[in-house]
């Protein structure tokens, strides 16, 4: 009968904690904009007694994102260009495009830019600071 009931008490709160949604929770954060041929987009969060250090916070994480999704579609066109250089096996031309490529990606996540940022301050006095954040990614596909 003990066993019963706990496992009633656990399916219970199990039920209440799939229902639970943050309350204030921009909608950007779970839905940030599609991806475009022009721009990349991330959104995250970050958390902190010190409302800079949250916002650096979140800033930093969805810049690390942006740079993994600029460096996939990038090593992506580099994996294309390697198989269409397969008949003629250029090292120097590989080369040079894995260096166009790293200097592509340092030059563009310069233009980083902060879309949409909500601050909230928490019951226990952290702030918590949402961010989403685009990359122009126009200027990398034509080059």
């Amino acid at each position: 009968m003990r066993k019963i009931a706990l496992l009633v008490l656990a399916v219970f709160c199990w039920g209440c904690a799939s229902n639970l949604q943050v309350q204030g929770l921009p909608d950007w954060i779970d839905n940030p904009p599609n991806d475009d041929a022009q721009y990349l987009f991330a959104s995250r969060s970050g958390a902190s007694r010190d409302m800079s250090m949250a916002t650096t916070e979140a800033e930093l994480l969805a810049r690390t994102q942006l740079a993994q999704q600029m460096e996939t579609k990038l090593e992506n066109l580099e994996k294309r260009f390697s198989e269409q250089m397969t008949n003629d096996t250029n090292s120097a031309v590989q080369s040079q495009l894995t260096s166009v490529i790293k200097s592509v990606t340092v030059r563009t996540l310069r233009n980083v830019r902060v879309e949409k940022r909500k601050t909230q301050q928490l019951k226990n006095g952290n702030f918590r600071v949402y961010v989403l954040m685009s990359l122009p990614i126009g200027e990398a596909n034509a080059a």
